[in-house]
C-alpha cells in the first residue's frame, strides 16, 4: 500500500486547518521536472494541492549536491508551498545550480531565488573550468618530458 493510499483511505493523518506541514522527499522533483519538462510525483502533488491546501510551508529534498532555496512571491492565488529547499550539500561532488537559474513557477505560483550554493555565477565558472580541463586532458596530445 502506498503512503498516499494509507493517508486517504484510512484518514489516519489528521491535519488541522491552522497546522503547518513540512514535506521531505528524496529528490527535488519541482526542479527536475521543470528542467526535463516532465511531471513526476503525482501522489505528493495530490497530497499538497488537494489535501493540505496551503498548509505545506516547506518542501525539502536532497539528492542534488547543492543548496538552493526559493520562496513564493505573494499572490492572490492560493499558495500550495511557501518555501522550496534543496539541501544536498553533503555529497562527494557538487551539482551545478546555474542550470536552474530560470526556475520561477511551481504549481501555478511564482517563486524567487533566495539563496544558492554555489551561486549561479560560481556554478557557471566551475562548468567552464571543467570544460577546459576535459579539453586539456583528453584532447591534447601527451607531452614527453623525458
Amino acid at each position: 500500500m502506498f503512503f498516499s493510499d494509507f493517508i486517504f483511505t484510512t484518514g489516519s493523518m489528521q491535519v488541522g486547518e491552522s497546522d503547518s506541514v513540512i514535506i521531505i522527499t528524496h529528490e527535488p522533483n519541482w526542479l527536475l521536472d521543470w528542467y526535463w519538462g516532465d511531471s513526476t510525483g503525482t501522489n505528493v502533488a495530490y497530497l499538497i494541492r488537494e489535501y493540505l491546501r496551503g498548509r505545506c510551508k516547506l518542501r525539502m529534498a536532497g539528492d542534488l549536491h547543492h543548496y538552493m532555496r526559493h520562496s513564493c512571491i505573494e499572490s492572490k492565488e492560493p499558495v500550495h508551498v511557501q518555501h522550496l529547499l534543496v539541501n544536498g550539500c553533503g555529497g562527494a561532488f557538487l551539482h551545478p545550480t546555474h542550470v536552474f537559474e530560470n526556475f520561477r513557477v511551481f504549481y501555478g505560483n511564482k517563486y524567487e531565488t533566495k539563496s544558492t550554493y554555489p551561486s549561479y555565477n560560481d556554478s557557471s565558472k566551475v562548468r567552464l573550468i571543467l570544460y577546459f580541463y576535459v579539453i586539456l586532458v583528453h584532447c591534447m596530445p601527451a607531452f614527453d618530458c623525458s
